[in-house]
């Protein structure tokens, strides 16, 4: 009985001490994952903002370079207009 006693004791001390890394272990790493997830938090705001510059960007290229069609555009008639009653003569 005294044999199974220490066995019992020994095995319990031994699953204990597991416990107990396992736990500091466990915390370690609750405490990367959270870490991690903050980080990734971070760069996706950082993404949503880069995107929202690229938009806003883009935006304004397509309205200037709609300017400048339109310029182009409009002069392109003009010098046509212009143009048109040389052709005719």
């Amino acid at each position: 009985m005294s044999m199974l006693s220490a066995f019992l004791t020994n095995y319990l001390t031994k699953t204990r001490r597991a416990q107990k890394i396992s736990n500091r272990f466990s915390e370690k790493t609750d405490a990367q994952i959270i870490s991690v997830r903050r980080d990734m938090d971070v760069r996706f705001e950082q993404v949503d903002k880069r995107f929202e510059q690229a938009e806003e960007s883009l935006t304004d290229f397509k309205q200037e370079t709609t300017k400048r069609f339109d310029k182009l555009e409009s002069e392109f008639d003009r010098v046509q207009c212009s143009s048109l009653p040389q052709r005719l003569h």
